[in-house]
């Protein structure tokens, strides 16, 4: 096992105060290989930090844009697994940390299962101060991030697109590389959601499994700048586009069954509660003709025909 190296990727955009924490969570991991910190365009103090850090540490890779503008997560991320060398890779966003036993179990199962494609674990999210605290609450019932041990990998996908089986965060995910590049990587049209919609691409189609660890592997630190609890009009109506993309995506996979296809319609639907079945889908095959003579498109109408509701 002492050739597990993971390859670490931290998107920073303007976090003089959390970055340093961050990349020291990680450069003490044995299974650590590289951490790739992109500058995503900051203006801050984030671009002097990093370096005098990378300068006391090699394994420490300080990446920008060719632009050097700032292009979002996903842009930032995927340069990073662009750039990445080890066969395996991780996330950390900047103003989180990882734990001491981050790759622990990982690297562990990852050698005994040669056809797992990730590894996944459990975040505790801790809070700066009362006030992000309460926001968080407002949003979420736990402060613990993680899958129900009742879902198999088989189905795991449906916790991403239909939710009910709980979630896992991407600072928990442990992938190889190589999956990465057969699936996609993270889509950069969606300014949050983006992770959501890799996950269920992936889970959908590969072996990802939990660390069977029930401690946290990670801590998400939720500040009063975070997104996830100041602005949840913008989450909720990138859950629907990011739905209806992952429904397109479903529709094109030669290799899914009829059923597996109708999770993702199912997904699609269940944020649009107020309109029946039939009138949903015949707006989606407006949208999307070319799908008109999909098998999936041809029963499902069948279907909808004889119980529209």
């Amino acid at each position: 096992m002492g050739d597990f190296k993971v390859s670490i990727i931290i998107p920073v955009y303007n976090r003089e105060k959390y970055i340093e924490r961050a990349i020291n969570s990680c450069v003490n991991l044995p299974q650590t290989g590289e951490v790739l910190v992109i500058d995503d365009g900051s203006t801050d103090n984030s671009k002097q930090i990093i370096k005098n850090i990378a300068k006391k540490n090699s394994i420490i890779k300080y990446i920008t844009h060719p632009d050097k503008k700032n292009h979002g997560r996903s842009a930032s991320r995927n340069l990073g697994i662009i750039n990445a060398k080890c066969e395996y890779i991780s996330f950390l966003d900047s103003d989180d940390w990882y734990l001491p036993t981050r790759f622990q179990y990982e690297e562990n199962i990852f050698s005994k299962d040669s056809t797992i494609a990730g590894v996944y674990g459990i975040v505790e999210v801790k809070f700066e101060n009362d006030i992000a605290k309460e926001k968080y609450y407002n949003r979420f019932e736990s402060n613990i991030i993680k899958v129900s041990d009742n879902i198999s990998h088989q189905n795991l996908y449906k916790t991403f697109i239909c939710g009910g089986y709980g979630e896992f965060q991407t600072n928990a995910i442990t992938i190889k590389k190589y999956i990465l590049n057969k699936i996609g990587l993270f889509p950069k049209n969606l300014d949050v959601c983006e992770d959501t919609h890799l996950w269920a691409r992936i889970t959908s189609k590969y072996k990802i499994v939990s660390n069977n660890n029930k401690l946290p592997i990670s801590i998400q630190w939720v500040h009063q700048d975070n997104s996830i609890i100041n602005n949840p009009y913008l989450w909720s109506n990138s859950y629907i586009t990011m739905n209806y993309s992952l429904f397109k995506w479903a529709l094109k996979q030669n290799d899914f069954e009829y059923d597996k296809k109708n999770d993702f319609f199912i997904g699609y639907k269940k944020l649009i509660p107020n309109e029946n079945n039939l009138k949903t889908f015949t707006k989606f095959i407006i949208k999307n003709p070319k799908f008109l003579f999909n098998k999936y498109t041809i029963r499902k109408f069948v279907q909808l025909l004889k119980n529209p509701k």
